[in-house]
C-alpha cells in the first residue's frame, strides 16, 4: 500500500509538471542549413525570408507545401494568399520597389526613382513608406487599393512603418522631431493616438485595435489601444518588450529575459509566456490562435509555430505549489490512515 501511494504521488507530480511545461505543441516549419527570419502569418498561410542580405529569398507555406515566390526580397507581409515585399528593381536607379504576389503571379506595384520601403497588406490593399518628392521631401505613407495610389499621411514630417487592416492604417511619425508618435487613419481622416515625450514605434493593427512599443525609463514596453482607451500591457523594468504583432485582441511580442528573447502573448485578459528555453526566440507574428516566430535550433534560425487557446489555460508557479501541497497532503493523510487502521 505504501509503495502504491508513493507511486501515485510521483505520477501525480509528473502530471503537474507536464501540465506546466507542455502548454504548447510547437511545430518546426523549416529545417535546413540557412537562416530563416521575419515570419508573417494569415490563417494557415505563413511567409518568411530565407538567407541574409541580398541573397534573401521569400518563401510561402500553405500548411502543407513550401513555395519559393521570390529569389530576392525583404520584410514580407501576408493577407490570405496575398504577399508583399520590397527589393531592388535592378534598373539604373537600382532603388527599392514594392512587389505583390497574389498566389499565382507577381506584380510590381511601384516603379519610380525613389526608395519604397516596408510594405504591409490587407486583402488587396497595400501600404508602404516612401519619400513624397515635395519641398520637404519627407517620408509619407502611401496606400494602393489595387488600382490607384494615395498619400494618406500627407504632412511635413517623416512617417514610417505602416500596417493595415481593412480600411484602417497605422504608422508612426515625428511631428516635433523630438519623439515618435502613433497615427491612425480610418479611410477618411487621421487621428494622433499618442502624444508624449516617449518614442512610440512599430505599430500593428487588427480591426480598430492597435498595439505598439514605447520606450520608457526602464526600457521598451507594449501598449494597446482599442479605438478609445490606451492600456499598458507590460511593465517590466530592466527588460525590453518589443516587436508586437496583433490579431483581434491577442497581442504577441518578444521579451529579453536577461539571457535570450522569449515570446509572450496577451489574450485580452492576461499574459502568458509561450517559449521558455536557452535559445533566441524572436520575430513573432499571430493570426487567430496561431503564433509563428523565429527560433535558433543550435545551428541556425528556423521558423516555428504553435496554436494557443483563448483564454489560455495555464498553471502559475503559485498554482503549482498549491497543487503540489494538496498532492503531498493527501498522500501523507493516506499513509497516516493506513498506519491507524493497521494498528
Amino acid at each position: 500500500m505504501h509503495n502504491l501511494i508513493v507511486c501515485a504521488l510521483a505520477v501525480s507530480w509528473l502530471v503537474v509538471l507536464s501540465a506546466a511545461a507542455a502548454a504548447f505543441d510547437v511545430v518546426q516549419i523549416t529545417d535546413n542549413s540557412t537562416h530563416e527570419s521575419l515570419p508573417a502569418i494569415s490563417g494557415s498561410n505563413v511567409v518568411w525570408l530565407s538567407g541574409s542580405g541580398a541573397s534573401s529569398d521569400v518563401y510561402f507555406w500553405d500548411g502543407a507545401t513550401t513555395t519559393r515566390i521570390s529569389t530576392e526580397g525583404w520584410h514580407p507581409a501576408i493577407s490570405g494568399s496575398n504577399v508583399v515585399w520590397f527589393t531592388w528593381d535592378g534598373t539604373v536607379d537600382n532603388d527599392f520597389e514594392i512587389y505583390f504576389w497574389d498566389g499565382v503571379g507577381t506584380t510590381q506595384i511601384t516603379d519610380n526613382s525613389i526608395d519604397d520601403y516596408y510594405p504591409a497588406v490587407s486583402g488587396s490593399s497595400v501600404v508602404w513608406s516612401a519619400k513624397d518628392g515635395s519641398v520637404d521631401d519627407d517620408y509619407e505613407i502611401f496606400l494602393w487599393d489595387g488600382a490607384t495610389t494615395t498619400n494618406v499621411s500627407n504632412n511635413s514630417f517623416d512617417d514610417y512603418g505602416p500596417t493595415i487592416s481593412g480600411s484602417n492604417v497605422v504608422w508612426y511619425g515625428s511631428p516635433t522631431g523630438y519623439s515618435d508618435e502613433i497615427f491612425f487613419w480610418d479611410g477618411v481622416s487621421v487621428t494622433q493616438v499618442t502624444d508624449n515625450d516617449s518614442d512610440d514605434e512599430a505599430p500593428v493593427i487588427s480591426g480598430s485595435n492597435v498595439a505598439w512599443q514605447s520606450l520608457g525609463v526602464g526600457g521598451w514596453e507594449i501598449y494597446f489601444w482599442d479605438g478609445a482607451a490606451i492600456t499598458q500591457l507590460t511593465d517590466s523594468p530592466q527588460t525590453d518588450d518589443r516587436s508586437p504583432a496583433i490579431s483581434g485582441s491577442n497581442v504577441v511580442w518578444e521579451r529579453e529575459d536577461f539571457h535570450d528573447p522569449e515570446i509572450f502573448l496577451w489574450d485580452g485578459v492576461s499574459i502568458t509566456q509561450i517559449t521558455d528555453n536557452d535559445v533566441i526566440d524572436d520575430n513573432p507574428a499571430i493570426s487567430g490562435s496561431r503564433v509563428v516566430w523565429r527560433g535558433y535550433d543550435g545551428n541556425d534560425y528556423e521558423i516555428y509555430m504553435t496554436t494557443v487557446s483563448n483564454p489560455i489555460p495555464s498553471i502559475s508557479f503559485g498554482g503549482l505549489a498549491l497543487l503540489a501541497g494538496l498532492v503531498l497532503g493527501t498522500a501523507a493523510w493516506l499513509i497516516q490512515r493506513r498506519r491507524f487502521t493497521s494498528a
